[in-house]
């Protein structure tokens, strides 16, 4: 009996021992989703534990820029940025007929992670390109530009819904979870019309009875839509200080053209002439800056014949517009010139990489002649432009006709004692 009190004392010390020995602080403690925190830094030599390091945290602007009215069968282009919030922001559109909203957000940079912004725009009353996501790397100090090209599919009032999601990825080397949080969900309505107001299937019906009625030839007045004619625009004289680069020459007709189309600055920088044309025309990449030195984005200009710069236009508005990717340049506004002038320009938005210097495509084929930039440009215009395509029917008569001598030749001729006749000569 005594035995086994001893016993059952040895075995209760030994269970108290080892329970003493554990940390409450030591169990892992489960919590919901949250940021990536920074984590201690290591005990210096002396044994002191460093100071935490606190992650960096930027103020950023976010603005929306969409059309809020639209035409059946039509298609335009939604903008969103992520700009740093400093000085120089302003909350200014791309087109004057667009809105344009903005919201500040405080974007946290975690120590060892790398960070991204996704942003996906969805609306069930359009066909919108490009799909699903597109996701860029975020730093500090930097600008993002998201653009879609959306296209109705119904008339009446339609709603598009935009996100804007915050990435974090563990750093190569580094302990830590992903994260993932929404940054910014915003919801824009845009009004789509159609002809005389009416819904695709009231159009098609009254349609059908125009066309029994009229011969088709009311229908087809109805629908016919020919393509907007970019008149050329006539404005006032302006005098703005011109910085050219050196060794640039600018003929007074195009000085004063360039003047007058940024007479609401102060002073115009030309970045860089191109020099690839051969159709006469000049153009020339130019940054405008207000007084007090703020400067608004980079833009592309060209200057050539009232007839050939009508003719650019129009072709922008026929094929590129509604066709081509939104990486193509864009008019930013109609061609405009001087009353009296032989020349007239066009303004262009400016695309090109991030602290890259614009190249034409001939600087680029000469430092460079890969052919992978021609597939390139295949792949990425092509869609929309040279495989939208058709047979081309071949007739002899046409091709050749103008040509090849005449294979037989009429002439009229008269005898005097008989009714005048034709005479033919075979050849």
């Amino acid at each position: 009996m005594k035995q086994r009190r001893w016993l059952f004392w040895i075995v209760f010390l030994l269970l108290a021992l080892t329970w003493s020995g554990c940390s409450p602080a030591a169990t892992p403690q489960s919590g919901g989703e949250s940021l990536p925190q920074p984590t201690q830094a290591p005990a210096n030599d002396a044994g002191e534990a460093e100071p935490t390091l606190e992650p960096y945290i930027e103020t950023k602007q976010i603005d929306l820029e969409w059309p809020p009215q639209m035409r059946l069968g039509e298609s335009d282009t939604i903008r969103m940025r992520l700009v740093p919030d400093g000085s120089g922001y302003r909350l200014e559109s791309e087109f004057p007929e667009h809105d344009i909203t903005g919201q500040q957000v405080n974007i946290v940079y975690p120590n060892g992670y790398t960070l991204s912004a996704a942003a996906s725009l969805t609306g069930v009353g359009f066909d919108i390109s490009p799909e699903g996501e597109q996701e860029y790397a975020l730093n500090p100090n930097e600008a993002i530009t998201w653009r879609w090209t959306i296209a109705p599919r119904a008339a009446g009032q339609q709603r598009l819904s935009l996100t804007l999601l915050l990435r974090w990825e563990p750093a190569a080397g580094t302990d830590g979870r992903p994260g993932e949080q929404m940054a910014y969900s915003q919801a824009v309505d845009v009004r789509v019309e159609s002809f005389l107001g009416m819904t695709r299937d009231q159009s098609l019906m009254f349609g059908f009875f125009s066309m029994a009625l009229g011969g088709g030839l009311g229908l087809g007045l109805a629908f016919r839509r020919s393509p907007l004619r970019p008149k050329i625009k006539e404005i006032l004289p302006a005098a703005v200080r011109i910085e050219n680069l050196p060794g640039l020459t600018l003929e007074n007709e195009d000085g004063r053209l360039l003047q007058s189309l940024f007479g609401r600055y102060d002073r115009l920088v030309v970045l860089k002439e191109f020099l690839s044309g051969y159709s006469g025309s000049r153009t020339f990449l130019v940054q405008p800056l207000h007084s007090g030195g703020r400067a608004d984005a980079a833009t592309i200009v060209k200057i050539g014949q009232r007839e050939a710069i009508q003719t650019e236009a129009e072709n922008f508005t026929t094929f590129v517009k509604d066709t081509l990717p939104p990486v193509t340049a864009r008019l930013q506004r109609q061609p405009v010139s001087l009353l009296g002038y032989e020349r007239a320009a066009l303004q262009y938005t400016y695309i090109a990489d991030p602290g890259q210097p614009p190249k034409s495509l001939r600087e680029y084929w000469l430092e460079d002649p890969n052919p992978e930039m021609v597939d390139k440009l295949f792949f990425t215009f092509g869609p929309g432009w040279w495989l939208q395509r058709s047979p081309y029917v071949f007739y002899l008569s046409q091709e050749y006709d103008r040509f090849l001598p005449p294979h037989l030749s009429v002439r009229p001729v008269s005898e005097p004692s008989a009714a005048p006749r034709a005479a033919v000569n075979y050849i």
